[in-house]
C-alpha cells in the first residue's frame, strides 16, 4: 500500500511527530510505501527525512489543504494517516480518500467536535490512543444507538522511543543542582487562562513544598510564556511572585522554540529528575509519563482520563482530589487536580525515595513499560493485523483513486452541513 502520513514534520519535538517517526520506518519495513505531508510547516519547500518525502505543508496550518493537493495531483495514496485530532482537520476537503485517523480521546463525554469530525465520509477508520478512550466512545454509541456506528475504534497505543532507558544523570552538563530533590514536568505551556497540563498547580505545589522537602526544585520543559503569544502564561512572573523563582528551572527558551531537543537529550533531562510529576486535567495518552518510566523514573500523575493505564511504576492521585471543569469547546469535562492533595501526593513519593531510587527497580519497571510500548512489539502487535485488513478492505470496497474522485465532484459544495452543529449540540 501507499501510505501518506499526516503530521508535523518528523524533525520536530511534539508528540505527533515522535509517533510519526516511529511509525514511519516500520510501515516501510513491511513493503509500503510512505511518504508525509508535515502539517504547520511554514516553511513551503519539499523536504525528506531518512529517506521518505516530506511534502510540505500550506497556509492552513492543519496540513488539510497540503493533504489534498498532494493525495490529487502528486503522490496519490491508498490510505492516509493522520496523528492528530481529527477535529483540527478541514475534512469536507479530504472526502474521497481512505482517512484513517489515530486520534486522542481527552474529554468525559467525548467531545463534540470530536464527534462531528469522526461521522464525517473522509474518515475511513479509526485508531484511538488509549483503552479509556475506546471506552467513552463505546460508551457514547451504546448511548445513541446504531446509527453512531462512527465512534467504533481500535485501541493501538502511542510508543515510546529507542533512546529512552535507564541512564546516568546528567545534572553537571543539564546546570541542575546536584543535592536537589528535583520534579520534572513536560509540557505545553499554551492553553488559555487554566493550563491543561497543571503547570501552575506544580508551581503553587512547590511553593508550599519548599519548607517540607530540603532544596526542591521544579524543572518545567516549556515555554516560560514571558515574551510569547497571549495564550501562554507567564509562568516565570507566577513563580516569582509565589517567592520560588529560583527554584524554578526552565529550558533554555530558545532550543525549545527550535525544536532542538533530541530524544537523547530528552533522556539525559529525564535521568536527570527524582520524580517526574503530570498532574494534567486530560490526556488522550500522555506520552512523557511512558518516556519518563523507560528511563526509570517514577512517576505521579491525575487518575483520570488515560493516565492510569500508563502507571507501572509511581503513583496516580484519585478523581476526588480534583474538581470538574467545562470545557466551553468541547462541550465536555475535563479535570483540575486541587492543590494541597498534589502537595500531599509528592511528599507521599518524596517518603518513598529509596524505593523509587532502587536500581534493580529502576530497570525493572523500565522493562516492563517497553514490553507494552516498545515500538516492534506494538507493530506486530496492533499494526499488522490492521494492515492485513486495510489491504483487504481497499480490493472490495470499490473506490477510485482520489485524482478520478476529485474530477467528478463539485468543489462549491458546502463545506459543513447546516444541522450538523444542532445534531451534535453545539448550537
Amino acid at each position: 500500500m501507499r501510505i501518506l502520513i499526516h503530521s508535523q514534520h518528523p524533525d520536530a519535538g511534539a508528540g505527533y511527530a515522535a509517533q510519526g517517526r516511529i511509525i514511519a520506518p516500520r510501515l516501510a519495513g513491511a513493503g509500503h510505501e510512505v511518504a508525509f505531508v508535515a502539517a504547520a510547516d511554514t516553511q513551503f519547500r519539499m523536504s525528506e527525512w531518512r529517506g521518505f518525502p516530506v511534502f510540505p505543508g500550506s497556509r492552513d496550518l492543519s496540513g488539510s489543504e497540503a493533504v489534498a493537493q498532494v493525495a490529487r495531483h502528486h503522490w496519490i495514496p491508498d490510505i492516509v494517516l493522520s496523528i492528530m485530532d481529527p477535529w483540527g482537520l478541514k475534512l469536507e476537503l479530504l472526502e474521497g480518500l481512505r482517512v484513517v485517523t489515530w486520534f486522542p480521546v481527552d474529554t468525559t463525554p467525548v467531545s463534540a467536535p470530536t464527534r462531528i469530525a469522526l461521522s464525517r465520509p473522509a474518515i475511513w477508520d479509526r485508531l484511538c490512543y488509549s483503552a479509556w478512550g475506546v471506552k467513552m466512545l463505546d460508551e457514547r454509541r451504546d448511548a445513541e444507538g446504531d446509527e453512531a456506528d462512527y465512534l467504533r475504534a481500535k485501541h493501538v497505543p502511542c510508543m515510546v522511543q529507542e533512546e529512552f532507558r535507564p541512564g546516568p544523570s546528567a545534572r553537571a552538563e543539564l546546570g541542575f543542582p546536584e543535592d536537589a530533590y528535583i520534579i520534572g514536568c513536560v509540557g505545553t505551556n499554551a492553553s488559555g487562562h487554566v493550563n491543561r497540563k497543571g503547570l501552575p498547580q506544580l508551581i503553587m505545589a512547590l511553593a508550599e513544598l519548599k519548607d517540607e522537602i530540603p532544596n526542591v526544585h521544579l524543572y518545567l520543559h516549556t515555554n516560560d510564556g514571558e515574551d510569547t503569544e497571549a495564550r501562554s502564561l507567564r509562568l516565570r512572573t507566577m513563580a516569582r511572585e509565589l517567592g520560588v523563582e529560583d527554584r524554578v528551572i526552565f529550558p533554555s527558551q530558545y532550543a525549545y522554540r527550535g525544536g532542538l531537543f533530541t530524544a537523547e537529550g530528552m533522556r539525559k533531562i529525564y535521568s536527570s529528575l527524582d520524580l517526574y510529576c503530570g498532574p494534567s486535567m486530560a490526556e488522550g495518552f500522555g506520552v512523557p509519563l511512558i518516556e519518563a518510566q523507560a528511563c526509570g523514573i517514577p512517576v505521579l500523575t491525575s487518575g483520570w482520563t488515560s493516565m492510569p493505564e500508563l502507571v507501572e511504576f509511581g503513583a496516580v492521585i484519585p478523581p476526588e482530589h480534583s474538581e470538574p471543569i467545562w470545557v466551553g469547546g468541547f462541550n465536555a469535562f475535563q479535570r483540575l487536580v486541587r492543590v494541597r492533595p498534589l502537595v500531599d501526593a509528592i511528599k507521599a513519593m518524596h517518603a518513598e525515595d529509596a524505593r523509587w531510587k532502587d536500581p534493580g527497580e529502576r530497570v525493572m519497571a523500565s522493562a516492563r513499560i517497553r514490553r507494552r510500548f516498545d515500538p516492534d512489539v506494538c507493530f506486530e502487535t496492533y499494526w499488522t493485523p490492521l494492515l492485513h485488513e486495510w489491504e483487504h478492505a481497499i480490493d472490495s470496497d470499490g473506490r477510485c483513486s482520489p485524482r478520478d474522485y476529485w474530477e467528478n465532484m463539485d468543489d462549491t459544495r458546502p463545506a459543513r452541513l447546516p444541522t450538523e452543529r444542532d445534531d451534535f449540540g453545539l448550537e
